[in-house]
């Protein structure tokens, strides 16, 4: 166990200290770790799982190939033996800027230019609409889904996100204008 924390503060090094948080943002959180171990049982296998979040294909290797040098580095000083896997899950999550233009306007004629932020910050979203990106020029967008008294909502994947079930008639609204719009005329 005493490793598999070792290993698990060594590795946001890889993102404070290898990586430029302006310009190659990106995100690795160990989220989940297993034993076969008990309360008072000293465990002989244990298994970290986690994600990583970034905005190119090529800080994704780097930090796939950074993860096993640091699992390696642990594990050998500790006269230890690693199993490394790392699944591409999902890709990076890029808008085609085209197709965003053509997003933002609808979102605009159906909620209000006012209600639009269309100067986002980029966001290191972890989601399978990515492979669609690859194939299909796309836009994916964020919805506000603040509840009345709340400051801007809790973002999705929080343990206290709460849907907002107001935005369901304005996410219809925005795809039928989004056809309308696309629509030969």
């Amino acid at each position: 166990m005493i490793a598999a924390c070792n290993i698990v503060s060594a590795l946001q090094s890889i993102i404070t200290r290898n990586l430029d948080a302006i310009h190659e943002p990106a995100v690795l959180s160990v989220t989940d770790i297993k034993t076969n171990g008990g309360a008072n049982v000293i465990p002989t296998v244990v298994t970290l799982s986690g994600d990583t979040r970034c905005f190119t294909d090529e800080t994704q290797e780097y930090i796939k190939k950074a993860m096993e040098r640091v699992v390696s580095g642990v594990t050998s000083a500790a006269g230890l033996s690693y199993n490394y896997e790392f699944s591409n899950c999902v890709l990076s999550t890029v808008n085609d800027a085209s197709t965003s233009a053509i997003a933002v306007r609808v979102a605009k004629k159906v909620v209000g230019e006012s209600k639009v932020n269309d100067n986002c910050k980029p966001y290191c979203i972890s989601e399978d609409f990515s492979f669609m990106q690859r194939e299909v020029p796309s836009c994916y967008m964020l919805v506000g889904n603040g509840l009345a008294g709340e400051k801007g909502g809790t973002a999705l994947h929080l343990p206290h996100y709460d849907f907002n079930d107001d935005l369901l008639l304005i996410g219809a609204n925005f795809w039928v204008e989004l056809v309308r719009d696309q629509l030969p005329k």
